[in-house]
This record gives structure tokens, C-alpha cells and sequence, in this order.
């Protein structure tokens, strides 16, 4: 049996990442990668076929982000999950929706918070794409995928912080 992580999900306050693990039975070596590269590691065993396992963002140093999840079963078969961890992005993408209501339709000011909302949102989406074509391994587990969707969080991050520049 193959080692599968799947499937990879997170809560509403970005502070429990949970995943499946389905494996052969034995000792399962999990590895998980913060968005700051600091890794976690914890041994499970599978008895069943399957075990859920979840991580507590809260340990790491950079809770939001890209997280990826690796398990390596006894026979030395991989699998492999990645999540991002977005709470900030959405409470700044909150934030200028909420900026957007109190603005008048045709307000210039407004026409560049509503250009700059939108385009956090579609990075968002983007990014979360990216970590779906991962997770499903479409060409294997192509790390570009992961690096992509880390990339876009970090300028969407920017966007938000207004630290990229003049309304880049």
C-alpha cells in the first residue's frame, strides 16, 4: 500500500492543521515544514490502514503560510500534503471590503481599493489552486507548486502591509 497524505485541511482560525495519513501498518515518520522552514516531526502508528493526525500552528514560529505535511512509512514509501494558512489574508481582505462600503460609487480613491481587493482575492484563489494541484499530485509532487503558492502569500502579504510599493 502506498503512503498517501490526504486529505489536508485547516480550521477557521488557522490554528489546527489535520491529515489523513494512509499507509501499511507500521511506524509512519511525519514531517511537517513551516512557512519559515522550521520543521516539526512526530512518529504515529498505523494499525488500521489510516490515521488522522493534526498539528498546532500555534508551535511554530511563522503561523501563517505555506505548511507542508510528509509521511514516510517503514517501507520507505512518501506522501504528501501542503495547506496555507491564510487568516491574515482574510482579515485583510475583510478589512478592504469593509473600507469598499463606505466609499461612493464613483469615488477614484475607491476604484483602487476595489482593484487592489480584487486582486488579493484572485492571488488568494491562485494560491490556494496551486496547493490543490500539489496535493493531487498532478506531475508528481512538483515543489513548484508549494513554492508558487508561497510566493503569492507573501505579496499578497505585502499588498495587505502596504510594504510592495505604490499601489503595486
Amino acid at each position: 500500500m502506498a503512503c498517501i497524505v490526504h486529505p489536508v485541511s485547516i480550521t477557521a482560525d488557522c490554528k489546527t492543521i489535520s491529515y489523513t495519513v494512509s499507509a501499511a501498518s507500521g511506524t509512519v515518520n511525519i514531517l511537517i515544514v513551516a512557512p519559515d522552514l522550521t520543521t516539526y516531526t512526530d512518529t504515529v502508528t498505523i494499525t488500521s490502514g489510516s490515521i488522522v493526525g493534526t498539528f498546532l500552528t500555534t508551535t511554530a514560529t511563522s503561523q501563517h503560510g505555506v505548511y507542508q505535511i510528509e509521511a514516510t512509512d517503514s517501507a520507505g514509501d512518501i506522501g504528501k500534503g501542503a495547506i496555507m494558512s491564510a487568516c491574515d489574508l482574510d482579515c485583510c481582505i475583510t478589512k478592504k471590503t469593509n473600507e469598499l462600503l463606505d466609499c461612493d460609487c464613483d469615488c477614484e480613491k475607491c476604484s483602487a481599493l476595489l482593484a487592489q481587493t480584487q486582486k488579493i482575492f484572485i492571488m488568494k484563489q491562485a494560491a490556494d489552486y496551486n496547493l490543490e494541484k500539489y496535493n493531487a499530485k498532478t506531475g508528481g509532487y512538483n515543489i513548484a507548486y508549494v513554492s508558487a503558492a508561497q510566493a503569492m502569500y507573501n505579496k499578497i502579504l505585502a499588498i495587505c502591509n502596504d510594504t510592495c510599493g505604490c499601489d503595486c
